[in-house]
């Protein structure tokens, strides 16, 4: 009842859906879904990519109509100011190439019909067109028109106006071509979804399988102890624990049951056995209570002794260290009758550990001088430095001491160690070695104390010996400190609260003409004028308030001389930071203040020199622009007479003189090429830079797309490019001169040019290389400047300019740029850009740069 009601709430398509997938395999539901899903993102994206290139191509159209309109009006302006309609039809026909194009006519000022051309299969013509002549384009039913006005030479009057009707068989066209695109992806994308799906379903329905298969064993032969595998975290790897963990219950439950039965068992022998050993624990316990109050005995004989040791050894405080350590060993050896007891110490560099003094019991005789590396022994040395003791009852085979086996235990017959570390401060300084020859030895804890007091009483005269050292070190260390006072040229004063002299150097001394010492309990009253005096007093107590540094410029007077200085002032502190003082150190500073004056008229000067340096920049760009300006405009008159001349006297022309004129015309668009390229060279560092994050592997795809490389030639992104900070019309500049010149000197019957870049640690390093023609070395300079090719002009078009457009960006932005080629064997540009994270970063670089 409740699924029922449940189902009714659903949607109707949901009920749908689940009553034709009710009966169906759980993994052809899984391939079901995946597969509705792709297709209709699918279907959604084709839909959209049509969308975008209906509008597309809608632009196009109406951009190239454009473009050819105002090309015609271009050509027409002779033809209409000196009323040739013949010259002006003949110039129409250029659009029979365009099978678009279905009618063009030409209206003069008074809007009569001037000249007109018709496609010749097309039955339109004036009489069933309203013809608007005002600039600009739309789309009327089947057609797209298109309107241009005709200026004069000058560019001001309208003479006239060219209007272009257009039918929309390309868009119709991209529109089939793209539905039947859409229509075999939709089926490929189905075909390959299927595939998949039917490969990743297993990923969800495989585990919930085995489950039902693990419940139908359990549930059929009541096997407990099987439990499913897990295979993932999700929703279905916490079901399946929960299944396993309801089994593992279960099979506690029975285990417990079968266990309670045997315990009850063990219980009753258990006490059976416990009666038995009553008896025979209280017979041990007697033999043992024996043993100890025995054992107690010889401890406290041993004790005795030891102390006894301790307290000899402690009166003997008038000998030298050598005589100590021989008389330590020897005691320690016969006390507590070890074979061998030797005292061990660093040597100052702390690299190696040299035997002191060293008591052989059963000879009678002390040796020293033997070393012990501690990087042979990392173990034994690692174990002294966390441990108090190390007492290693069997030597040969504690892992702490079985390092010194072959080298030394062996070789002693040594079997047992006691080895106590010595220790200043909690530094390990040495060690007091006990060697037992013999058997294995169990040191006992009386044994080990008394050794642990041994190397205490070693680590106090070691104390003592470097104290003494340390008050010698200090003694030194002040005769070096007052020599350094005394000889610094800086004056050096130490004040109390008070502001009276506690210490003063030689050189402050000199200046007042008497002796440091003499100085001491004076103040700034006994020396100098009131003014000054008081000026010093109370710049004291500020800063002693205060409890701030400061750095203060004063005024000094020494031997009649008047002196700028600088002063360093800090507050003195003692332990529990209050302040007790003042400390001051200053040195002169005259002739710096003189240069710094001299450096603020320089900068002065400098500034007045870069003012007018901007203003020479601006006018020269001015000039720049109006001599381009002035430039341009003669040759746009000249390449308009070349074509009126070509195009009234073509017939009259030989060969040759028609090839002449069309050479002039090349000269003349050459002319002007150099002169944009002039004005974009000049452009470049100039105005406000739009710093941003570029994505460069994009920006090099889009710049591919628009050099449009021919089928021959194929460029590759070889690395995965990085995002730079910079300009990204500049940088793409770069690539686009660069990627361009492979594909222009291109030579081989199948060319590749390859983009790619390298970390370089501060900097980015790209690469464009092909296999050309390549350079040779004695051009690698030369093509970095202007006007200058390896190919002549008349064989291969280029305004020479390119390459220094690059160079110029490149360096513009703190990077460099060179070439690697070899004549023969293709070309490698290589340029650097530096590694900025914000546009701030690079005007910082830039700067420190110039």
């Amino acid at each position: 009842m409740r699924k029922h009601a449940f189902d009714k709430g659903r949607p109707t398509w949901r009920s749908a859906l689940m009553g034709l997938t009710r009966n169906m395999a759980i993994r052809h539901k899984l391939v079901l879904v995946i597969m509705v899903t792709c297709l209709s993102a699918l279907m959604v994206a084709g839909v959209a990519f049509i969308g975008f290139r209906y509008v597309q191509t809608r632009r196009e159209m109406v951009k190239t109509l454009q473009t050819q309109a105002q090309m015609i009006a271009e050509n027409l302006k002779a033809a209409l100011t000196f009323d040739d309609a013949a010259d002006a039809a003949e110039v129409l026909t250029a659009f029979h190439v365009e099978p678009s194009i279905v009618l063009a006519c030409i209206h003069d000022t008074q809007g009569k019909v001037f000249a007109t051309h018709r496609r010749k299969d097309t039955s339109l013509d004036m009489a069933q067109l309203k013809v608007k002549r005002v600039e600009g384009f739309r789309f009327a039913g089947e057609y797209l028109t298109v309107t241009k006005p005709i200026h004069d030479e000058n560019g001001v009057t309208i003479i006239g106006t060219v209007t272009v009707w257009s039918d929309l068989e390309p868009l119709k066209t991209m529109l089939r071509r793209n539905a039947l695109i859409i229509t075999g992806v939709l089926l490929l994308a189905s075909l390959v979804a299927y595939l998949i799906s039917s490969k990743v379903q297993g990923v969800i329905s495989t585990p919930i399988l085995d489950l039902t298969e693990v419940t139908k064993r359990v549930s059929e032969k009541k096997e407990y102890s099987t439990r499913a595998e897990k295979h993932s975290n999700d929703e279905v790897g916490t079901l399946i624990d929960s299944f396993n963990e309801m089994l593992g219950q279960i099979q506690e439950r029975d285990r417990a049951l079968v266990g309670a039965n045997e315990l009850l068992e063990a219980r009753v022998d258990e006490r059976t056995a416990e009666l038995q050993s009553a008896n025979e624990q209280l017979t041990r316990e007697m033999d043992y209570r024996k043993k100890v109050e025995e054992a107690q005995r010889e401890r406290t004989e041993r004790i005795i002794g030891h102390q006894a040791t301790l307290l000899q050894l402690g009166k003997a405080s008038g000998l030298d260290l050598r005589d100590s350590f021989q008389r330590i060993t020897q005691e320690v050896a016969q006390t507590i009758e070890v074979a061998r007891v030797g005292i061990w110490l660093f040597d100052d560099q702390h690299r190696s550990l040299v035997c002191e003094d060293m008591y052989l019991l059963d000879q009678g005789i002390h040796e020293s001088g033997l070393e012990l590396d501690p990087a042979d022994y990392p173990r034994y040395f690692q174990a002294m430095e966390a441990s108090r003791i190390v007492a290693a009852d069997d030597a040969a085979k504690d892992v702490r001491t079985l390092e010194f086996a072959l080298g030394h235990l062996d070789k002693f017959g040594i079997s047992s160690l006691l080895n106590v570390p010595i220790r200043i401060r909690g530094k390990l300084v040495g060690v007091i070695c006990h060697e037992h020859v013999g058997p294995p030895r169990e040191w006992t804890l009386e044994e080990q104390d008394f050794a642990a007091s041994i190397a205490d009483m070693i680590t106090l005269k070691l104390e003592v010996l470097e104290r003494k050292k340390v008050q010698q070190a200090l003694r030194e260390s002040e005769r070096r400190y007052r020599t350094l006072l005394a000889n610094i040229p800086q004056k050096i004063v130490y004040k109390d609260l008070d502001s009276n002299y506690l210490l003063v150097n030689e050189s402050y001394a000199r200046d007042l003409n008497m002796q440091a010492e003499a100085l001491c309990g004076k103040s700034d009253y006994d020396f100098h004028p009131k003014e000054l005096a008081e000026k010093y007093v109370a710049d004291d107590q500020r800063i002693m308030e205060t409890g701030v540094d400061e750095e203060i410029e004063d005024t000094y007077r020494t031997d009649g001389k008047e002196l700028i200085v600088q002063k360093l002032k800090s507050p003195v502190r003692d332990e529990t930071g209050q302040v007790i003082g003042i400390f001051a150190i200053f040195w002169d500073i005259t002739e710096r203040k003189a240069a710094e004056k001299a450096i603020v008229q320089l900068n002065t000067e400098l500034e007045a020199n870069v003012l007018e340096l901007k203003r020479s920049n601006t006018e020269l760009q001015n000039f720049t622009y109006v001599t381009a300006h002035d430039l341009k405009a003669p040759l746009r008159a000249i390449g308009t007479l070349i074509d009126w001349v070509y195009s009234d006297y073509r017939d009259v022309f030989a060969e040759q003189g028609r090839e002449q004129m069309q050479l002039v015309k090349s000269r003349v668009v050459r002319m002007n090429e150099l002169i944009d390229s002039i004005l974009r060279y000049s452009e470049i560092g100039r105005g406000d830079r739009n710093m941003q994050k570029i994505n460069v592997e994009a920006l090099v795809t889009e710049t591919i797309s628009k050099i449009d490389p021919p089928e021959h030639i194929d460029i590759v992104i070889k690395d995965q490019l990085p995002l730079v900070v910079s300009e990204r019309l500049r940088l793409m500049q770069v690539f686009q001169h660069l990627i361009g010149n492979g594909v222009k000197y291109m030579d081989k019957p199948k060319g590749r040019i390859e983009v790619g870049c390298s970390d370089e640690g501060a900097y980015w390093q790209f690469y464009v290389s092909d296999n050309g023609p390549g350079i040779g070395e004695k051009y690698h300079k030369k093509i970095f400047r202007m006007f200058q090719t390896l190919t002549p002009r008349d064989e291969l078009e280029s305004t020479g300019i390119g390459l220094a457009v690059v160079k110029k960006i490149v360096e513009l932005f703190g990077g460099k740029v060179w070439l690697e080629s070899v004549e023969g064997k293709g070309t490698k540009f290589v340029f650097t850009l530096p590694k900025v994270e914000r546009p701030s970063e690079v005007r910082e670089h830039q700067a420190a740069t110039a």
